[in-house]
């Protein structure tokens, strides 16, 4: 999860491990969510869990990630530049590993 945080912090010139509620934290975090639940672990050739997740960002609930992930996947449809940035930062994780 180090490097996909380095990714998104470097894409979006941001620090995900800072949880104030500022859409410039928020929308990183949020991909770092979606996608650390949609790529493969490569030690455990899973995807990161939920607690996983929670607990790299210190969120108090899993639920958090999930409503992370959903808002994801409902906005990416909608919002070209969102959709953009994460095929940009997916690229660059898998070039990355």
């Amino acid at each position: 999860m180090n490097k996909i945080e380095e990714i998104i912090n470097e894409y979006y010139k941001t620090d995900i491990l800072n949880l104030s509620r500022k859409k410039q934290y928020k929308i990183p975090r949020h991909i770092f969510c979606y996608v650390c639940r949609k790529i493969r672990n490569d030690i455990y050739s899973h995807k990161y869990s939920l607690n996983q997740i929670k607990n790299y960002l210190g969120f108090k609930y899993h639920t958090t990630v999930m409503h992370a992930v959903k808002t994801i996947e409902r906005d990416k449809h909608s919002d070209f530049e969102l959709e953009t940035d994460i095929n940009i930062i997916l690229h660059k994780i898998n070039t990355s590993f």
